[in-house]
């Protein structure tokens, strides 16, 4: 969630005219700072998708975490979209690229490209 999150955050800034970067960077300012914020847009923001956590790991992880919950009765409905996006991933050939590569997902479905150089 935290990666699908990070990428709709990106685009809606672009796309709204606010430049990313100072999003993120507002954002890891406050309550919500976290090491995703801090390592994977700058890799996004200069084209960087290469793998830290691959993609197709992220799917299966999120497919275990799915089992479990059908186990003891407990829907899970954002960490199934979730995997459904990364789903996507591994439908488009990106089952190698990084888990904040999942953006690709994002842009496909929105029609807003991350521009690498900003805005």
């Amino acid at each position: 969630a935290q990666m699908v999150a990070m990428g709709e955050l990106i685009l809606l800034a672009q796309r709204s005219g606010v430049d990313p970067r100072r999003v993120v960077d507002a954002i890891r300012g406050g309550a919500a700072q976290c090491w995703t914020l801090d390592v994977k847009p700058q890799r996004l923001f200069t084209g960087n998708r290469q793998p830290g956590f691959k993609a197709h790991m992220m799917y299966k992880d999120l497919g275990i975490v799915l089992d479990t919950a059908r186990a003891y009765g407990m829907p899970l409905p954002a960490t199934a979209i979730g995997m459904q996006l990364f789903e996507a991933m591994l439908q488009l050939g990106m089952r190698d690229l990084d888990n904040s590569a999942v953006i690709g997902v994002l842009e496909a479905l929105t029609g807003e490209r991350l521009l690498e150089e900003g805005i």
